[in-house]
């Protein structure tokens, strides 16, 4: 088992039960929170320590045999064979990884595969009865689906940053997902014994992965993920924060790219997914890789072509601001008003007429305007101001926008 795979499938603790397999009363189990400090410290959880995170009635039901405590769970499973033990294994990954599901969508699958269930039935007991009925291959790509983004504003500042080489085919959403949250959550809880709650959902796009960070803001007062790591955005006590990034293949190893990367808390984040994913806090550079060629401009013989993109009926190119620093300090913006102007022709007429403006200048921003036809015959336009190091863009236009940057040699791949 790789380190992605064997990397922290731990979930906080959850409530036990006690009656049997469809659980009505609730009791206190063992914390294995200690254990949530070692997360991409080389700890790999076995067993034994996995058990730790499930109800007395989850418990009861993997082991074909009544316990009321972790510790009854871990003697019986002593007495078992290897083979058993791997086999106990593998579902009890399934079940720590499946409570992370929100309980009402949970409850869903539930009644769409005819699993019975009470209201006070803990998280885990459902997952095992999908186990049971429909196998592991099956249950994976069902937890898979239910760990996907919610509905977010998926626009931002973006920045980019090359990260180690890793077959990202290979990394598995679900423990992957589990092992990154759990991780975040440490790390903001930190030694104030906070407590806050992090919710991180996966979705496999184009070839690499989208991943999204709920989390809980540090302040006490507004909303909050409830204490059974229910996910409801509209509903928590505690104001609820959220970013998200994206890793796709690259030529010199993985690219990260990474909404509002100068925030705090998108720099715990490359902190921690470097510590999941290659075992090093430091693997990911501090500094972006220089994303965006804006020199470009300043070649008179530069041109933006429209490009052809599946799914983009493209119909127009402009750019609309470009803002530039002189070798001599003066600033200078131009911003097309309307949209028959182009930024690009009067920003040359200037260059031309100003002695200010020589090889040396700095192209700061600029922003890109792409014109294409919605499947109904509107006008839609995709907006991207570029930075040296950022993108501000939405993100349903992303493979839109980038095809077309680099096309024009705007996408500077040299960066570290």
């Amino acid at each position: 088992m790789s380190k992605t795979q064997a990397l922290i499938r731990m979930v906080a603790p959850i409530s036990s039960g006690l009656n049997g397999w469809l659980i009505v009363q609730e009791h206190p189990m063992p914390s294995s929170l200690p254990l949530i400090g070692l997360i991409g410290l080389g700890f790999e959880p076995k067993l034994d320590d996995l058990l730790g995170e499930l109800s007395t009635g989850a418990l009861s039901a993997l082991l074909k045999h009544p316990v009321k405590s972790w510790k009854a769970a871990r003697q019986h499973v002593a007495t078992l064979g290897a083979d058993e033990c791997t086999r106990l294994l593998l579902i009890v990954q399934r079940l720590v990884t499946g409570c992370r599901i929100d309980k009402e969508l949970l409850e869903d699958i539930a009644r769409t595969h005819s699993i019975p269930y009470l209201k006070a039935t803990p998280a885990d007991v459902i997952v095992f009865h999908l186990v049971e009925r429909l196998g592991i291959s099956s249950v994976d790509p069902i937890i898979e689906q239910a760990l996907r983004p919610g509905l977010i504003e998926f626009s931002g500042t973006f920045g980019s940053f090359t990260a180690p080489k890793i077959e990202l085919e290979k990394v598995e959403p679900n423990e992957f997902g589990t092992a990154l949250e759990k991780h975040l959550q440490a790390m903001l809880s930190g030694s104030k014994k906070e407590d806050r709650q992090v919710k991180v959902r996966i979705e496999r796009v184009k070839g690499g992965l989208l991943v999204v960070v709920y989390y809980e803001r540090p302040n006490k007062d507004g909303r909050e993920i409830t204490a059974k790591k229910q996910l409801r955005i509209a509903s928590f006590k505690r104001g609820a924060g959220w970013t998200y990034f994206r890793l796709s293949p690259d030529k010199k190893g993985t690219l990260l790219t990474q909404r509002t990367p100068g925030q705090k808390l998108a720099i715990g984040v490359r902190s921690a997914l470097g510590a999941v994913l290659w075992g090093n806090p430091d693997a990911i550079p501090i500094s972006a890789a220089h994303k965006y060629n804006l020199d470009v401009f300043k070649d008179p013989g530069f041109l933006m072509p429209a490009v052809s993109i599946p799914g983009f009926n493209v119909t127009g190119v402009r750019l609309r601001q470009i803002e530039v620093l002189s070798a001599n300090g003066n600033l200078l913006k131009v911003t097309a008003t309307t949209d028959a102007q182009d930024a690009l022709s009067d920003f040359r007429r200037l260059s031309r007429e100003a002695k200010a403006f020589t090889k040396e200048v700095e192209v700061k921003t600029v922003e890109v305007r792409i014109s294409y036809l919605s499947d109904n015959g509107r006008t839609k336009v995709a907006k991207a101001m570029l930075k040296p190091g950022a993108i501000h863009m939405h993100e349903e236009h992303f493979l839109l926008m980038e095809s077309h940057l680099h096309a024009w040699g705007i996408t500077d791949a040299t960066g570290g």
